[in-house]
């Protein structure tokens, strides 16, 4: 995994799919220490990105409940915008806006399936 990927993943993951006003200046510090090789202003731009992958997640978990697509298929629309993003997170971005709990993939793999 690249350094820009586990930046991109970490910056979702602190923000928790959606953009959380009151953290955001204590995640951008976060991201800035953690990886201090990329420039402040690029942190933050990519912070920004990282941001949205919520929004667009839940469209296509919209589209997955609506059976108008499937899992792969959104994971495969999201890595074009989101390229660098690892698979895992864009799973789990489009699973945290489904409106159902899984214990584990099998049990969202068999959900999607059926």
């Amino acid at each position: 995994m690249t350094a820009l990927t586990k930046l991109l993943d970490k910056a979702y993951t602190l923000q928790d799919g959606e953009y959380l006003p009151e953290r955001h200046i204590s995640n951008l510090k976060t991201l800035e220490h953690e990886f201090s090789n990329f420039d402040k202003e690029l942190v933050d731009c990519l912070y920004r990105i990282a941001v949205h992958l919520g929004e667009y997640a839940k469209r296509y978990a919209d589209q997955i409940l609506n059976k108008e697509t499937t899992m792969k298929a959104a994971v495969a629309e999201l890595r074009i915008t989101f390229h660098h993003f690892s698979r895992n997170t864009l799973y789990a971005a489009i699973e945290k806006s489904l409106p159902i709990d899984f214990d584990d993939y099998e049990d969202l793999k068999n959900w999607l399936d059926n």
